[in-house]
């Protein structure tokens, strides 16, 4: 089952290195900073540019979304919030 570990604010990326180096060999592991925090909207053009930068998923909501073919699997509109 896979282990969530929340900073619960702002991690220094050293901090971030170290505990990917604690992590035994062949650990899988993401690491997923915020690129929206405490606005609400439609982020359509946002999640455009990060597949064209080569980002394959993003999280909102909870929900983690398909940025292949430069939409999400919900609706061409994805709120974010």
């Amino acid at each position: 089952m896979p282990q969530r570990r929340h900073a619960g604010g702002t991690t220094a990326p050293q901090q971030i290195v170290d505990r990917i180096l604690e992590l035994e060999e062949g650990t899988r592991f993401q690491v997923l900073p915020p690129v929206v925090r405490e606005r609400e909207g439609e982020y359509e053009t946002l999640l455009s540019d990060l597949a064209k930068q080569g980002f394959a998923r993003a999280i909102a909501d909870m929900v983690v979304l398909s940025l292949q073919g430069g939409h999400s699997q919900d609706s061409p509109t994805t709120p974010l919030a």
